[in-house]
């Protein structure tokens, strides 16, 4: 019981005393319009830290020493020993359109801290006709989707978005390269003959008619690349020429766990491999025990986890010393 109280106690403090933030900023914001974002630090030692904020699809710029520059690390622009916050100036330039996440970054000479999980609505400035339209006339295309849904062997969805489409159909195609070469590495769902196509084929009547028109699309990872994860870059095209480009990080799949060799009495071990047909796979008597060596597979420990481990060897420890201070009493 005493023992669950200071595992608790402990988790406590560390709560308490975890850096955390508190992000003001407005609801929704229009493209090409100024907006402020005032970053809290809270728990954050007494030291002067640098600061970058970002939007997870749309571009953004902040007004910094007299000018407007692209968002980056700001240095030195947050002193907490004089003041736990700051005010920021920002101005969206890019043409998407829909629910953001902001990403903030904090980091000082020693450490780093990376906040997510704050969401704005992007919306376009009204015109005098009390109408919605780009900053841009024209025909151009957006997409966006879920960060941590795009992962290799996993299907996953891509919102995409025409605006100022002409009254039509339109055929479209959308796909995935390496980011080095111009590989295609994904296939398409097929929703009308319900099946899988390579990336390099248009969708027949995508979208129709005038206007702005939203869609989703399903892609995955092609077989042929199930162990590849890293940075690439999606296409969207209309068959009509018009194109865009963005990047896109593919997260590494779920890695099946290594099965290790069964050991006989006989000093032989049998390789046993998942198969179809669940053959196995036995090596010569002449392989001692001793000789096989295995890799041990990094595991990652919580802090519970740790104190319990360590709370065993202390107490087996104090065991021991019981043991002997009663021994030598007795003697």
């Amino acid at each position: 019981m005493k023992k669950s109280l200071i595992i608790l106690f402990i988790l406590m403090i560390s709560v308490v005393g975890a850096e955390t933030i508190d992000l003001i900023y407005p609801e929704e914001v229009n493209i090409g319009e100024e907006f402020n974002i005032t970053l809290v630090l809270n728990n954050f030692s007494e030291e002067i830290y640098d600061f970058k904020i970002n939007f997870n699809n749309g571009k953004v710029e902040m007004y910094w020493g007299g000018e407007w520059i692209v968002a980056d690390w700001i240095e030195n622009s947050v002193n907490v020993s004089e003041t736990n916050n700051q005010s920021f100036k920002f101005n969206l330039i890019g043409d998407y359109v829909g629910v953001d996440e902001i990403i903030v970054e904090i980091k000082n000479d020693t450490e780093n801290w990376i906040f997510k999980e704050y969401q704005i609505n992007i919306s376009i400035l009204e015109t005098e006709n009390n109408e919605t339209e780009p900053a841009d006339v024209g025909v151009y295309l957006e997409m966006n989707w879920d960060e941590e849904d795009i992962v290799n062997g996993k299907e996953f969805e891509i919102n995409v978005l025409g605006f100022n489409l002409e009254d039509e159909k339109h055929d479209v195609k959308i796909w995935i390269e390496f980011d080095e070469n111009d590989s295609v590495i994904s296939d398409r769902y097929d929703e009308e003959n319900e099946e899988w196509k390579s990336g390099r084929y248009y969708v027949n009547e995508f979208f129709s008619g005038a206007g702005n028109k939203t869609e989703e699309i399903k892609l995955r990872i092609r077989e042929d690349y199930k162990d590849f994860y890293g940075d690439v870059k999606i296409f969207f095209k209309l068959r009509n020429g018009f194109e865009i480009e963005k990047g896109m990080e593919i997260l590494e799949g779920e890695i099946d766990e290594e099965i290790e060799p069964e050991i006989t009495n006989e000093g032989e071990f049998i390789e046993t491999k998942p198969s179809i047909t669940g053959n196995v796979i036995k090596l010569g008597a002449s392989a001692k025990t001793e000789d096989i060596k295995r890799k041990n597979p990094v595991i990652y420990e919580s802090d519970v986890e740790k104190i319990k481990k360590y709370s065993m060897f202390g107490f087996a420890l104090l065991c021991v010393l019981l043991s002997v201070l009663l021994i030598r009493e007795k003697l």
